[in-house]
């Protein structure tokens, strides 16, 4: 593609000078182009040069865009023939990335140097020509930008290339300097960022290309030492010395490594040359072939060869749960699992589609009958696909009886009654059949849908209908039961949906929305037109109640009630408050525009952007435009909503943290101006503006309402673990939804979030646009959205809406809300009260669904031949089948909750457990699937008298756990008894699942299990971003010595559930959530505060560079949510994390944790990561706090002895509003928000105990309750907050005593 338009003639001042000594064709005079490819008219840009520099400046936010679709960048180039071979190189500062106010969209921003097909503005028919750059990139808002080869190559995407820098921070002043070349040689170019380099092929330029500098977006760069320098020489052949690898296996990448280059110039030098293209290799095209490599007109050739890969192995890992069958019985492979191993080492557990079974040379198949007799081998083979060969078979055997099915039993299904046109249910159906084996026992079996026919029912005539269950296996045995069929017959008309019934004095009767149906003895409902409505009754010309009838010929006639009010005049009102509502960010985050603020007339725009606000189970935050109804009101409240901007990241659903929300509430309660100054939540002691309506508050304080919203909600962090029950119902669950908030009784906090229910079946992304209703109603609430994308429409009925009238029954607030990384506009909106005395009712006919999950239980590592387990179901009821090796332990076995089974072990031997479940399907399940699991279950003698055992990453399980012949970390760890230590052997320990330690795997006090790492040996544990460190339930453990990194995203790395463990001079680090959490694993099994975990001492450990995918959640340390006594950390540093260094906070809903004691803590440059350079680039993201010691004013008295926090990029040591702490010999300084901020809602549990807190050069004066707030607080402690050996840090950030003593920030450094 080339648009030839060149702007030679500058439309900018440019002060030429010389940059230093340019070669040839370089010097810099009016044959360099400056300008750039946007709009016309939109040029606002500076080029200059100063001092040997070129200075590129864009001097308007936001202006230029580098993306896929679009190069708006403003460029600094020079023009050269097609034929021409150069080199540009340029060293570039970034002296401001992303910095101007108002920045938005930091990836679509770039600065380096680039080749251009052409030059142009952008026009309505191009926004981009084909080019080369070597420039800054990031995949999304969020990322860090790195220096990357990209071309655009005949192509309307760009093609990006690895990173060739290190990670730079997409935002700040001063981001470094780096040196950069593009290298051209014919067609091919060098793109080298410092020592790494990338060689691109450009086939697509035309005649002339462009060299340049360029920026776009939000920068402000200065280039030096540019140079571009002609080639003197070209390349007229080349050849190749030494030897490399010429056959390769399906897949393998091309290997050149033991060869070298060496071409012959025209001039008749010879030079070794890397900066060559590699031609004609294709790792998926099975041959010979000839690699070419090619350096300007210089080539020469390779062959080589590209081989199928061979399966070396079949093996099937977990026998079908069915291997003996009655004569002429249905093949099933349920249970089964197959593994495919590869002649490069791999393996892959095979799908179905992907092996083929087959008895006797014959095809088999899941629901085929089974025509042999006796023991039949079984053969797995691998199915044909490109690249893959296979000699080789897996197998299994499978017995068939003599003797087939000779009885079936029916339980009857629930459902007998049928009308005309109905489909046989036969939900509650149970058929067993019965055989007798070659032994001679009884097998009875529970059969599938495949394993009989059904027959006899037929409702296109009413009747008496006989169903006969056939078996399969033998056709010749059935069962029966009878059903009824009948003709439906019409009984009467209803009014299915009302329209208004509440009316004010004077106002006309309107059937708007009124929906009439027939209603059927078989509860069949079917709207019709032909009715007639009778107004003739209908009065409103008084308040009170009036009526109109509704008649259909045939039947008897209905009416509907209707109530007459004086008025119906309903004021609007805005407010941000609740925790995190970000209310003082200002109207560019947060706030409501309407065009006639106080009603709903017009466009009404609702923003809560920045991280403002948050939706949890349990409080809230938002900024919600709302109006007062009667507690005793329904209502209707209908509008288009349009999603202006969803969730910080760009769009991009896997980063939602699990708060941001946005649509239609309605609530119990909102915050309003007391007439006494405080909070209250009952309009008649509020404060009321001009027009009498009650003030409402804004405000970050912690308030938790009882809700109902109708919008979108993104529920929880996106699911990181795909074989989790709960990942399909988690990665979509950001809809438009209903959810419900119930059981809250006062504004702190607490309750239960019901839902969500979807409403919608997309994501809403930024654009949608949705016409969305709530109606509240009699017997619960209504909800509809119609998604003008789709075209779709759904609704929801939930019954139930006392909720709403919980904190105060006489009055209810309906309206809009954003909530954290969102804003909507609303349009169209239809509102209106209803009263309940002629509102309709609705009915609930439906029971919750439930979705079965089935764990299993037990530490599977035993060292007893006889191995007890348990499988644990929840939320549902049904029939197990368990298998152990090749033997069936529980055939059809009920279960409802923890069921407990016995099973003999292959001793010293991997023994295969596979357990099916099926739901019974009378119950409401979201799936009526089986449910299959599938574990190793691992027997050794072992010696519980050896006192040390060993392992290493090379370990297995066939080892014996002696240095010379260590067990891998799984089983090393499996067999551990009380009393002994495993010494790690030094290496990194992979994993691919989580080290498990289930509660009740414990040693004790006098003999603890002890794990760690073999004196002045380096023991890493990483879990290679897939997987969690450590799930630890047991107590009595003590590790020591060990680092642990790379754990997967929203999965904390180590994770201790148990009481008295000791965790001692461990790392965690880079780890992609939590680097050490405190809190219980299982709510089952630790449902109370006495079962939390307790009296576990962390000591000497260090935790840093953790950061989660959301950037909003990753700590250092934390103790949390769900803990017990007597947690100590001792001498212990977090730092360089996203979030905070350490995280004790409280729910309400949960209730008070134990206190924690620190001592000798520090927490430190939270808020920024550690580069392996030693310097830091920022988050830009997360709360940034040394300490947060609390939440939702929940009183916990957490103690910090002898701790520092100091340089932290929000406070230092924070109570997040808990009422309590105590304070000895701390040291805060140098954080960015306050040194220390004591502060609660609830001044009357007020209890900080502070003795010796040194604080100075706080980026805010400390907030230490009355001594700096307004609020008066009563402190439980005797000890002033105020003396002598308190030193506060104030304005100007000098530390200062209650007697005046002073402290700088070099005095505290000391302490």
């Amino acid at each position: 593609m080339k648009k030839r338009i060149i702007y030679a003639g500058m439309a900018l001042t440019m002060a030429f000078t010389n940059i230093g000594s340019i070669p040839i064709s370089a010097a810099i005079d009016s044959s360099w182009i400056v300008d750039w490819t946007g709009k016309d008219g939109s040029i606002n840009f500076n080029v200059t040069t100063t001092d040997n520099n070129v200075v590129m400046e864009n001097t308007k936010v936001n202006n230029g865009k580098f993306s896929d679709g679009e190069d708006s960048i403003i460029y600094y180039a020079k023009e050269f023939d097609n034929a021409d071979d150069f080199e540009i190189s340029a060293k570039v500062t970034i002296n401001e990335y992303n910095t101007m106010e108002e920045s938005s969209n930091p990836q679509q921003g770039s600065v380096g140097i680039a080749v251009l097909d052409s030059l142009y503005h952008k026009t309505d028919d191009i926004s981009y020509d084909d080019g080369l750059f070597l420039g800054t990139y990031a995949p999304s808002k969020s990322d860090d930008l790195t220096f990357r080869a990209m071309s655009r190559n005949s192509s309307d995407k760009k093609e990006v290339g690895d990173a060739l820098s290190d990670p730079i921070s997409n935002s700040g002043s001063n981001l470094g300097t780096y040196s950069l070349s593009i290298k051209k040689v014919g067609n091919a170019y060098t793109l080298t960022c410092g020592d790494k380099s990338e060689v691109i092929e450009m086939s697509s330029f035309e005649d002339t290309i462009y060299p340049c500098l360029y920026i776009a977006r939000n920068v402000k760069a200065t280039f030096s030492d540019v140079k571009i320098e002609m080639a003197d020489k070209k390349p007229v052949s080349m050849k190749i010395e030494g030897d490399c690898k010429t056959e390769y296996t399906y897949g393998d990448d091309l290997d050149l490594t033991g060869i070298k280059a060496v071409v012959t110039y025209d001039d008749g030098t010879t030079e070794e040359v890397k900066d060559y293209l590699v031609k004609g290799y294709n790792a998926k095209k099975t041959g010979k072939q000839t690699v070419t490599l090619v350096k300007g007109n210089a080539s020469v050739s390779i062959p080589v060869e590209v081989k199928d890969l061979e399966v070396t192995d079949i093996s099937v890992d977990y026998l079908p749960l069915k291997s003996t069958y009655a004569k002429g019985d249905i093949f099933k492979t349920v249970g089964m699992q197959v593994t495919a191993s590869y002649s490069d080492g791999t393996s892959e557990i095979l799908s179905p589609d992907k092996y083929t079974l087959k008895i006797d040379g014959k095809n088999i198949e899941d629901g085929k009958v089974i025509t042999d007799v006796g023991k039949k081998q079984v053969k797995v083979y691998r199915n044909d696909e490109e690249g893959i060969f296979s000699k080789v078979t897996g197998s299994f055997y499978i017995n068939i009886n003599k003797s087939s099915v000779d009885t079936i039993t029916v339980k009857e299904p629930i459902k007998k009654i049928y009308y005309l046109g109905d489909d046989l249910d036969t939900t509650g159906m149970v058929v067993k059949s019965s055989y007798t084996d070659n032994t001679g026992k009884v097998i009875n079996e529970n059969l599938k849908p495949c394993d009989y026919t059904i027959s006899g029912f037929d409702s296109s005539e009413v009747g008496d209908k006989t169903v006969v269950i056939t078996s399969v296996a033998n056709p010749e045995v059935s069962a029966s039961f009878k059903v009824n069929v009948f003709e439906r017959q019409a009984q009467s008309i209803q009014i299915s949906e009302y329209p208004r019934t509440t009316y004010a004095v004077g106002e006309e009767f309107d059937s708007s929305g009124m929906v009439v149906s027939v209603v059927y003895d078989n509860g069949d409902t079917e709207a019709t037109d032909n009715y007639t409505v009778d107004t003739s009754a209908f009065n409103t010309s008084a308040v009170g109640s009036t009526s109109v009838t509704v008649s259909a010929e045939g039947f008897e006639s209905v009416t509907l009630p209707v109530t007459v009010v004086a008025e119906m005049n309903n004021v609007w009102r805005s407010a941000t408050f609740g925790q995190s509502s970000g209310y003082d960010k200002g109207p560019d985050s947060v706030g409501v525009t309407a065009d006639n603020y106080g009603d709903t007339t017009g466009k009404i725009v609702v923003k809560a952007w920045d991280g403002a606000g948050k939706i949890t189970n349990d409080h809230d935050g938002m900024t919600y435009y709302f109006t007062q109804i009667a507690g005793s009101s329904d209502f209707k409240i209908s509008a288009d909503i349009t999603v202006d901007k969803y969730l910080e990241h760009n769009n991009d659903d896997t980063k939602r943290n699990g708060q941001e929300a946005f649509g239609i509430m309605a609530k119990d309660v909102v915050p309003l101006e007391g007439t006494d100054g405080a909070i209250t939540i009952d309009p008649a002691s509020a404060k009321v503006d001009e027009e009498g309506v009650a003030v409402p508050v804004n405000n970050n304080k912690v308030f938790a309402s009882n809700m109902v919203i109708l919008g979108g909600y993104s529920g929880t962090g996106w699911p990181s673990d795909k074989t989790s029950a709960s990942y399909e119902k988690n990665s979509n669950i950001n809809r438009i939804n209903l959810i419900v908030r119930n059981g809250v009784t006062a504004t702190d906090g607490g309750g239960n979030r019901v839902g969500p229910y979807a409403v919608s079946s997309d994501f809403p992304k930024e654009g949608n646009k949705y016409r969305m209703t709530l109606e509240r109603l009699n017997g619960g609430l209504m909800a509809k959205c119609y998604n003008y994308q789709t075209e779709e429409t759904m609704e929801y009925y939930y019954y139930d809406d006392s909720f709403l009238t919980t904190q105060n029954p006489d009055v209810a607030y309906v309206g809009f809300f954003a909530a954290r990384w969102a804003q909507i506009t609303v349009e169209n909106v239809d509102f209106y009260e209803t009263s309940k005395e002629t509102d309709r009712t609705i009915i609930s006919n439906e029971k919750t669904e439930e979705t079965a999950e089935l764990s299993f239980r037990s530490n599977p590592y035993s060292t007893k031949p006889v191995y007890d387990f348990d499988l644990d179901l929840d939320n549902a009821k049904g029939t197990v089948t368990v298998k152990m090796n090749d033997k069936v332990i529980a055939q059809d076995r009920p279960i409802s909750d923890i069921e407990h089974f016995t099973a003999n072990l292959n001793t010293n031997a991997v023994n295969k457990l596979v357990a099916v479940f099926n739901p019974d399907d009378s119950l409401n399940l979201t799936s009526y699937e089986p449910i299959i699991i599938r574990e190793n279950i691992y027997h050794k003698s072992i010696n519980a008298a050896v006192s040390t055992v060993y392992a290493s990453p090379d370990g297995s399980f066939k080892g014996n756990g002696t240095e010379g012949n260590p067990y891998d970390i799984y089983t090393a760890i499996g067999f551990l008894q009380p009393g002994q230590t495993l010494m790690l052997k030094g290496g990194t320990y992979k994993l691919n699942r989580p080290i498990e330690i289930l509660n009740g795997n414990n040693g004790t006090a006098n003999k603890m299990i002890t794990v760690q790492a073999k004196k002045n040996e380096k023991v890493v544990i990483d879990g290679q971003n897939m997987t969690a460190a450590v799930i630890h339930g047991g107590d009595y453990w003590h590790f020591k010595d060990i680092e642990f990194t790379n754990c997967a995203a929203n999965q904390k790395c180590f994770h201790l559930g148990g009481s008295h463990n000791i965790i001692e001079n461990c790392i965690f680090s880079n780890n992609r959530d939590m680097g050490l959490q405190i809190s219980r694993i299982s709510g089952k099994i630790q449902p109370d505060f006495n079962s939390w975990p307790s009296y576990n001492l962390i000591l000497n450990c260090e935790s840093y560079n953790n950061c989660d995918p959301s950037m909003i959640n990753a700590d250092g340390f934390g103790a949390k949510l769900t803990v017990g006594a007597g947690n100590v950390f001792r001498g212990c540093k977090s730092h360089h994390n996203v979030d905070d260094g350490w995280d004790l906070y409280t729910k309400v809903n949960t209730g008070a944790i134990g206190a924690v004691t620190l001592e000798n803590c520090e927490s430190y440059r939270n808020g920024w990561r550690l580069n392996e350079d030693g310097t830091e680039t920022p988050y830009n993201a997360g709360g940034n706090n040394g300490f947060k010691c609390g939440g939702e004013n929940v009183a916990v008295q957490h103690t910090l002895i002898n701790c520092k926090a100091y340089g932290n990029g929000n406070n230092g040591i924070t109570t997040n509003s808990n009422p309590a702490l105590k304070l000895v010999n701390v040291t805060a300084y140098d954080n960015g928000g306050c040194n220390v901020r004591l502060y609660s809602d609830k001044p009357d549990e007020y209890n900080y105990d502070v003795e010796g807190v040194y604080s100075a050069n706080g980026g805010e004066p400390d907030v230490v309750g009355t001594l700096t707030q307004n609020t008066e607080y009563t402190n439980a402690s005797e000890k002033p907050l105020s003396s002598e050996s308190n030193y506060w840090c104030g304005k100007g950030g000098i530390g200062k005593n209650s007697v005046g003593d002073t402290l700088v920030r070099e005095q505290v450094i000391k302490k």
